[in-house]
């Protein structure tokens, strides 16, 4: 949906555009189609477009095109675009015109519109846009296709920021190549990005050359100052860029700003072999100088969260309520603490999800004898297997400690998906399936379906199907799962398997045909020992050449109903 409500305070002007010849003015719609074939010079004056119409202007060759007062569409829900101009060599004016779609109709306001974007620039060549004031939920502008654009003092709240998105077709040539732009004098506040290059790997062969951000503040950014990106598919990055469309010659000058969030101020996903030069650093891309950080603080209402996140290195949440539908979102400063203590309790409601999210480097997470409580009994019954109940999902995250915390679920413990160095200790785990790895999430490969650097030690795991859970995915792209290890790990009353590993797990079943996709290498158990009270101590499923380097020591699991299986034999246990 291309939502414009723009207030356009002088003009949106290509360079050398044609002197006027006839000029007249349009005040009703019904006299738009005979004013375009007849004018040059053409003012469109507080009118209203019909509900469900683009205002499509195909304007003369080297024609000016002026808004003036208000140009409204009648309300109706429909995906658009509003307007549409088409031209070679034309000026568009503003004149400090409002084009409102009366966007505000429902009575609140809508805090994530996406597609909100203020101006999409796409096959066309020598454009210039100035001196507007863009206030939306998605891009201020976005470049996908074409050449020769200038935006010149240019004002943008509320959204993406400055952004190019390459790479809208998967057919190769013109359709994905952006050349010969530039962002000058522009100004990006209280904005999710300031600016934002990304090219789509789903794409056909194209190509981002010559483009110039300068003289650009930044405000209030949340998200991220600067993003260049490589790895864009169906509008989500992948974490796995490719080079089907390489950057070249993105020029930065005076690029300045400031920070509200704890994000990285630049961030750059690429291949090896893009071609990206950020060639002039003028003055400086710098977050603000933030005040040093409370050693530690308490919060006790939702309201405080977010100031605390800014200022605390060691953060306690307490006995503190969250609104319903509200997700827990916590970007922690590099290095933080997180310490749970209470109760934290979500008031109720029936949604998705997730009820927390937890974002930092090299951060630790306390339980304290705390209690997550989403009033997942509301119903009045228990519901004995509920999947996705996990305990602590982590993901594309280095560095993380999870310690001292009890679980009580129908699934996962805890289950790490993709990342590296994640310590995970005195958990008691109870009702789901364990501790978990769970990897292959992705049909591409890299480092998507990796994971490395994992401990888990001092754990208990109590009345579970599983006690110890490693499974890769066979359906997913090439990865690899090495050196993690199990230490001082008890398990008691387990109802399925003591310690299951498998590689060959594909939607959420296990085949019985494993692959060596995502080969397992250095796993090591030491001091694992437990009861089952069925099931099979030990199950092994390793491709051919896909487990290696196994070694364990005070292995015991009694008890179980079934002898152990394995495909593959660790060092130090008799399987």
């Amino acid at each position: 949906m291309k939502l414009f409500i723009v207030t356009f305070l002088a003009s949106i002007a290509a360079i050398q555009a044609s002197p006027l010849k006839a000029s007249c003015t349009v005040a009703s719609y019904s006299a738009l189609a005979a004013a375009l074939k007849s004018c040059s010079a053409l003012v469109i004056k507080d009118l209203t477009v019909p509900a469900k119409t683009t205002l499509q202007l195909n304007l003369k060759n080297g024609a000016s095109l002026t808004f003036a007062g208000t140009i409204r569409w009648n309300y109706t829900e429909w995906q658009g675009p509003l307007i549409e101009i088409k031209g070679s060599k034309v000026t568009v004016n503003g004149a400090v015109a409002t084009l409102d779609g009366q966007g505000k109709n429902t009575g609140f306001r809508l805090s994530k519109g996406h597609n909100t974007d203020g101006f999409d620039v796409s096959s066309s060549t020598g454009i210039t846009v100035q001196n507007s004031v863009v206030k939306n939920q998605d891009d201020c502008v976005a470049v996908n296709q074409g050449s020769n654009y200038i935006f010149q003092n240019l004002t943008c709240s509320g959204g993406h920021g400055l952004s190019l998105s390459v790479g809208q077709t998967s057919a190769s040539g013109s359709a994905n190549i952006v050349k010969n732009v530039t962002f000058s004098d522009c100004t990006v506040t209280n904005s999710d990005n300031g600016i934002h290059v990304k090219s789509h790997s789903d794409a056909g062969a194209g190509s981002v050359s010559d483009v110039t951000y300068k003289n650009i503040k930044l405000s209030g950014i949340r998200k991220y100052g600067i993003s260049v990106q490589e790895d864009y598919e169906k509008g989500n990055s992948t974490g796995t860029p490719k080079a089907n469309i390489p950057i070249t010659k993105l020029t930065l000058s005076n690029v300045k700003g400031t920070m509200s969030g704890d994000a990285p101020l630049i961030l750059i996903i690429k291949t090896s072999t893009m071609k990206l030069f950020i060639v002039t650093l003028l003055a400086s891309i710098a977050a603000i100088q933030a005040s040093p950080l409370n050693a530690s603080c308490t919060v006790t209402s939702y309201s405080g969260v977010a100031a605390a996140l800014k200022s605390c290195s060691a953060l306690v949440i307490k006995d503190l309520t969250v609104p319903a539908k509200a997700t827990l979102e916590l970007n922690l400063k590099s290095g933080a603490s997180l310490t749970f203590a209470g109760t934290i309790r979500w008031d109720y409601a029936q949604w998705q999800g997730p009820l927390i999210e937890i974002k930092g480097n090299k951060v630790t997470v306390n339980g304290a004898g705390a209690t997550l409580d989403g009033q997942g009994m509301n119903t009045g019954f228990r519901l004995s297997k509920g999947h996705n109940t996990d305990g602590f999902d982590v993901s594309s995250s280095t560095g993380i400690t999870v310690q001292n915390s009890v679980v009580k679920n129908q699934d996962d413990c805890v289950a790490v998906n993709q990342g590296s160095n994640y310590i995970f200790q005195n958990l008691t785990c109870s009702g789901g399936h364990g501790l978990s790895l769970s990897v292959g999430q992705t049909s591409a490969s890299g480092s998507a379906n990796i994971v490395k650097n994992v401990t888990f030690s001092d754990c208990t795991v109590t009345n579970s199907d599983n006690g110890i859970h490693v499974k890769t995915h066979s359906d997913a792209g090439a990865g690899s799962v090495s050196d993690v290890t199990y230490k001082n790990i008890k398990l008691s009353g387990i109802r399925k398997y003591g310690i299951s590993v498998q590689e060959d797990y594909e939607k959420g079943n296990s085949t019985g045909t494993p692959k060596a996709n995502i080969p397992i290498t250095k796993l090591t158990l030491s001091n694992v020992k437990g009861t089952m009270s069925g099931g099979m101590g030990v199950y092994i499923l390793c491709a051919s050449g896909g487990c290696s380097n196994w070694p364990w020591s005070g292995v015991s699991i009694t008890s179980g109903k079934k002898s152990n299986y394995c495909t593959f034999t660790p060092s130090g246990f008799s399987c």
